[in-house]
Formats: structure tokens, sequence, C-alpha cells
């Protein structure tokens, strides 16, 4: 008689032992993912300290005493440095906005990936005959042209030389110019000693209220004010004055300069402190 064969039993599996496998390869792929990691962002390091030690140009930015920009499809923007402010002489003579005048010169530093001969390639198929837009720095002028299909940096041109630049301030040269403006509704260096609200005697006390006034934003003034537009006439030292017209609308409050004509736009509580005692 032929015994029974004996159930096979199956192999114990030490539940320790079965995931250490799976745990060695998640430790070996975090290790590498954390090394990719890490050559990535020394890559990028590298990079950009590269980047920085190859500028468009060697201007000392303190010594910069005029800034234009021109070109064909967009309005001339001419500014001017006086004393330690900034003024856009066109195309509305007002201070400008030191913010925008620093994003402006920092171009003048942007880094450069590289640099060849202008003489070796076509001006006009790099949009440089004639340049998509120009800044001037005082006599330096920097021509801006096309992108470049591949790593779409900016082709530059400054004298005879020829730079690809990542395209981080085109923008900027494209800017509206009442974004360029100075906010506040009377210039830091003006000096006004009252201000005339309506058919009411000048009041002095009224100054401190309109040489802190800041606009959430200016806009041309494209339609007349309305006759319940209080007029308000800021008195200056030097003998000159500005006229404004308050009143609302129905985006908000509006305090409309006259010459050049803008609307600087308010919020309530502004346009009372503006007013006075006049409501």
């Amino acid at each position: 008689m032929i015994p029974p064969t004996p159930p096979v039993c199956a192999e114990r599996v030490n539940p320790a032992t079965a995931m250490r496998k799976p745990t060695r390869n998640l430790v070996l792929l975090a290790v590498v993912t954390a090394a990719l990691g890490a050559a990535v962002l020394a890559q990028v390091a590298h990079e950009h300290t590269w980047l920085q030690s190859r500028r468009l140009t060697d201007l000392d930015l303190q010594r910069i005493e005029r800034l234009d920009i021109r070109c064909a499809s967009c309005p001339t923007r001419r500014f001017q440095r006086r004393g330690g402010s900034w003024h856009m002489l066109e195309p509305y003579p007002l201070p400008a906005s030191a913010q925008a005048i620093s994003h402006l010169l920092a171009i003048a530093h942007a880094p450069v990936r590289s640099w060849s001969s202008m003489q070796a390639y076509d001006a006009a198929r790099l949009g440089l005959s004639p340049p998509v837009i120009s800044l001037t720095l005082n006599s330096t002028r920097i021509d801006v042209g096309g992108e470049d299909p591949i790593e779409h940096d900016r082709y530059v041109r400054v004298g005879r030389r020829l730079a690809r630049v990542p395209d981080r301030f085109s923008a900027r040269l494209f800017e509206s110019p009442l974004n360029e403006l100075d906010r506040h509704l009377l210039a830091g260096d003006s000096n006004p000693t009252s201000v005339v609200v309506g058919d009411k005697p000048p009041d002095p006390t009224l100054i401190r209220a309109w040489r802190g006034a800041m606009a959430a934003g200016i806009r041309p003034a494209t339609t007349t004010a309305p006759a319940t537009a209080i007029p308000i006439r800021i008195e200056l030292a030097q003998g000159d004055s500005i006229r404004f017209d308050l009143f609302r609308n129905q985006a908000g409050y509006v305090a409309r300069r006259r010459k050049p004509a803008l609307d600087y736009l308010l919020d309530e509580a502004q346009a009372q402190a503006l007013l006075g005692k006049v409501r």
C-alpha cells in the first residue's frame, strides 16, 4: 500500500524580509531624485552667476541723466533726472515713478547669454533694421530686435555688437506711459501754499491732504467733466497753479488734472479729505 503524500507546507515569509526590497528601492529612488535635484539647482545657480557676469553694458546707473524709449508702434517716452528724482518729458510733462525708472535702468545691466559681431548677421532678419524698440541711456543706444526661435532670447544690438539676452525685460519697454507716472497728485518737489476749493477762500489746511494723496491709477481724460464737478486750484510758491476738477462717476471718485488732461482715480476717503469741509 502506497502511503499518502504528505501535504506541501507553504514557505513562511518574514514580513520584514518581504518589505525590505521595496523599501530599499524607494530609498534608492529618493536618493537619486535628491541628487538630480541638487544637480539641477547647482546648474541653475552656475548659469545665473555666469549670466550676471556678462552684462549688456557697464554703464553706471547713478550717472544716467536722460532716458529715451522710441519705437514705430508706441508713443515716444522721454525722461530726465532732476536732482534726486526723475521726470517724464514726453508724452506727459509730469514726475515719473521711481520704481518704473529703476526697472528701465536695470535693462542696461541685463544678463547676456552670448556676444557676436553684428557684421556676421543680417540685421533685418533679426528684427534690428529697423529695431523693434530702442532705449537710449545718455548717449548709449540699445536696440532690441526679435526673438531667437529656440531659446526665445531677444536679439539686442549695442554699438557693433550683437547680444542674445534672456527676455525678462521687453514688457517694461512696452509699458504704457501712464503706468510710468508718479501717482501722487502733487509732485514731491512742489511747494503748494494754499488750496482753493470751489468758491471758498484759500484753505492752507488742505495742503497736507493734497501733498499726501496718491491715486489708485491714472487714466486719460476722455470725457468732459460733469457740471457737478468741484473746481480746485492749488497755488504754488513760485507763482504757478495746478487745477483739478473733482467729481464722482460710475467707477468712483476722480480728480481730473486739467493740464495735461488726466484722471487720477481716488477712493471716497481720499476724495473727502481733499475737499475738506465741502461735501
